[in-house]
Formats: C-alpha cells, sequence, structure tokens
C-alpha cells in the first residue's frame, strides 16, 4: 500500500491525490499496526505516519485550504500521538501546533460552537437538528454529515490522544 500510494504516487506528483485519499485511512491503519500485538516494524509504520503528517502540511498545506480539512486531522492526530510514543519532540511539536491552529478554526464551523464564525452568527438556524452540524466551507451554509463525521472523529482522537 505505501509503495504504490504514498511513493510511487508522489513520484509522480508531489501533490498526489492518490495519496490524499489513502491519507487519513493510511495513517489510521498505520497507527493501529504500531499499537498492536502483530509481528511488525513498528518503527517504520510510527516514521511513516510522522512521514505522512509532514507531507500533509508541508507539501498538501492543510492550513492555507479552504474548505474543511478535518479529514487530515484524523491522520494528523495519529502522527502526534505517535510522535509522543517514538520520543521525536520536533514532529510532536510541529504537527501539535498545526493541529491547535486548525481544530480551533474548524470548530468555528459548527453549529451551536461557543466559537462560531461569522457566517454563522449573522445566519441563525432555529432548527434544533442543526445543531453540531458542521460547514464544509466558512461561508458555504450547507451541513454534510461526511464532513461532520470526519470532524467530530478528529474532535474525539484530539481527546483521547492530544488534549488529555
Amino acid at each position: 500500500m505505501h509503495r504504490v500510494h504514498v511513493d510511487q504516487a508522489r513520484r509522480q506528483d508531489p501533490d498526489s491525490n492518490a495519496t490524499k485519499g489513502f491519507y487519513q485511512w493510511g495513517s489510521m491503519a498505520y497507527f493501529e499496526i504500531y499499537q498492536s500485538d502483530l509481528p511488525a516494524k513498528k518503527e517504520e509504520y510510527a516514521d511513516w505516519v510522522i512521514d505522512l503528517a509532514y507531507w500533509m502540511i508541508d507539501e498538501h498545506r492543510t492550513l492555507t485550504r479552504r474548505r474543511n480539512t478535518a479529514y487530515a486531522y484524523e491522520g494528523l492526530i495519529c502522527a502526534w500521538e505517535l510522535a509522543r510514543l517514538t520520543g521525536n519532540a520536533e514532529a510532536l511539536q510541529k504537527i501539535g501546533d498545526v493541529i491547535n491552529d486548525v481544530l480551533y478554526k474548524l470548530t468555528s464551523w459548527q453549529v451551536g460552537s461557543p466559537n462560531q464564525n461569522a457566517s454563522l452568527l449573522g445566519n441563525r438556524s432555529n432548527d434544533p437538528k442543526a445543531i453540531g452540524g458542521v460547514m464544509n466551507h466558512r461561508k458555504e451554509a450547507p451541513l454534510r454529515i461526511d464532513v461532520f463525521q470526519h470532524q467530530m472523529h478528529a474532535v474525539i482522537l484530539a481527546m483521547r490522544n492530544v488534549y488529555k
């Protein structure tokens, strides 16, 4: 998987859509393998997840994306935890800073959040079913279940690992 979706894909295109599509799923799978009892080269899996996190930050530039990037934080939080477990202080700091910045921003895109953005504050919904919904863009009202699921999973991972 890694050879095809990461190594080969990034050689063909440094900001590969194949790598982007594989990113969070691969990172979460590698994280689970690292924590398992499977006979595997654990350090290799940790290195792959941290390398992918650096790719997501530096090449895919998740900090500058205008749409909801919660999908990326599912993988970044796994990378942060692996950096902590392996004693990689540099990765811990870099990935942790990105997680803090973006999760704060993304929670402002959630209906009912204490720090709702200006778009939500200016367009309040009277529908109680909208509470908790997450916008895919800071100025676009439609709420998508997949965006909500990625964001809530990232928040759960952050609460379990980063913000214990």
